[in-house]
């Protein structure tokens, strides 16, 4: 099971609830001084059966500074989405970095 990392100023992260926003702009502005990311608007990676899969969003960043970047395929990969900054299954490392972040 999963789950997603929400940074947010709102009580909780959802189309439907309305609030203080973390634009898209803004996210690409901070993504613009933090020379630990990099803005892709793009990830991919192969899956263990062998199948590709890409999705693109103009928020998706990577942290290049993960220890386990390029190992397994996969990424650390933050992105933008609903007005709030989103990890999905994030471990130690990157909730330390989303701390950061936040």
């Amino acid at each position: 099971m999963g789950y997603d990392l929400h940074i947010t100023r709102r009580d909780f992260c959802a189309v439907e609830v309305r609030g203080d926003s973390i634009s898209l702009d803004e996210w690409k502005r901070y993504i613009a001084v933090d020379p630990e990311l990099q803005l892709d608007g793009y990830a991919e990676t192969t899956t263990k059966s062998g199948q590709y899969l890409r999705m693109e969003m103009e928020g998706i960043a990577v942290w290049t500074k993960h220890s386990q970047n390029r190992i397994d395929g996969n990424f650390a990969w933050i992105y933008h989405s609903h007005d709030c900054i989103v990890a999905k299954n994030p471990d130690e490392e990157m909730i330390m970095v989303a701390n950061r972040i936040a």
